[in-house]
């Protein structure tokens, strides 16, 4: 990891199951700062369910207050050797320091992975002006589901 490089702070952490998967949150927060300021952290989680899974979740943020200018990057690992296709989506929300969201929802990376795949995604804000120097919670939430449905085998 570059030396410039910072580890956030995780505030918050739950899981969740619901009807057809399961949902990972995460929350940090992000000072206000007239620096450019990068950040990363990289967590892995496990689901256990009809088809469970093992996850390597990886964020990074740059600011850079001189453009104006925020990016977040997303890699979502799946680590385990299981033989279903599960859906999955990644969701990052920006919200101001009273929990209002400060930018929509943003979807950065989605679809069908299978054990082994890995999927990234980003959001480049180039004009994030009204955001750069607020404190900012960022609240991501992943979403795995096709996984507690009935397992069907032919014969």
């Amino acid at each position: 990891m570059d030396s410039d490089v910072k580890v956030f702070h995780i505030v918050f952490r739950d899981q969740k199951e619901n009807p057809d998967g399961h949902e990972v949150n995460y929350s940090f927060t992000v000072h206000r700062s007239d620096a450019a300021e990068m950040r990363s952290f990289s967590l892995d989680f496990d689901t256990t369910c009809a088809a469970p899974s093992s996850w390597s979740f990886g964020f990074s943020y740059e600011k850079v207050p001189e453009t104006g200018k925020i990016s977040c990057s997303v890699t979502l690992s799946r680590k385990d050797s299981g033989e279903h296709i599960l859906d999955v989506f990644a969701l990052v929300t920006f919200l101001d320091v009273n929990g209002r969201v400060a930018r929509s929802s943003e979807s950065v990376c989605s679809g069908r992975i299978a054990a082994g795949d890995v999927k990234e995604g980003c959001i480049s804000d180039n004009d994030a002006a009204d955001l750069i120097n607020q404190r900012l919670a960022v609240r991501i939430s992943i979403n795995i589901s096709n996984c507690h449905r009935s397992i069907i085998r032919v014969l």
